[in-house]
């Protein structure tokens, strides 16, 4: 039975989303190999990571892990430099230092071999405002997962924006942006 003020509630927080503003400013694949782990840097605004394929996890320094699986969305507080490792121990790592401004991004991220991945990871660097100012995220200081795998419509905004990243066009990040917002939302 739905109350009047959960159909109140419902409809001030529908009101409350249209105003999430949503930049995506790096989106890359990152591909792991069986034994593998990339080292991140801090970034300069929350980084997402949502699994397409296998299992993992996402560490942070000082060692506490939170478990990766397929559909997985896990939100990397700003600033935190955060290791993805493949299942089970890595043996061996792959670092990433911090872009300059204005580089390129790689559409792929590679620890290992990408002939046979353990995990495919795409990590998105994003700006998440409320309004044009309010950052949704400054404040979160631990990693956020959460589990969207009965939710198919996140993984397709996540293709989405691979898709659109890969040939960009007039307007992309715009719709990068859309999908972004649609993959949070959900």
């Amino acid at each position: 039975m739905v109350r009047a003020y959960d159909g109140f509630f419902i409809m001030m927080f529908d009101k409350l989303l249209t105003c999430i503003d949503v930049q995506v400013d790096y989106f890359s694949l990152c591909i792991l190999t069986a034994g593998w782990g990339l080292r991140l840097p801090g970034p300069p605004d929350v980084m997402l990571h949502f699994v397409l394929h296998g299992r993992g996890a996402v560490r942070v320094s000082g060692g506490r892990a939170w478990p990766l699986v397929p559909r997985s969305l896990a939100i990397v507080p700003k600033g935190a430099a955060h290791v993805l490792e493949s299942a089970g121990q890595p043996k061996r790592y792959r670092r990433v230092d911090a872009l300059p401004a204005g580089a390129k991004v790689p559409s792929e991220v590679i620890a290992g071999s990408s002939a046979h991945p353990d995990l495919v990871v795409a990590c998105g660097l994003v700006r998440v405002r409320y309004g044009r100012f309010l950052g949704v995220f400054d404040q979160l200081r631990d990693v956020l997962t959460v589990d969207l795998s009965d939710c198919p419509q996140a993984q397709a905004a996540v293709e989405g924006i691979i898709a659109e990243k890969s040939q960009p066009a007039s307007g992309s990040e715009a719709l990068m942006g859309a999908m972004m917002t649609q993959c949070l939302v959900h």
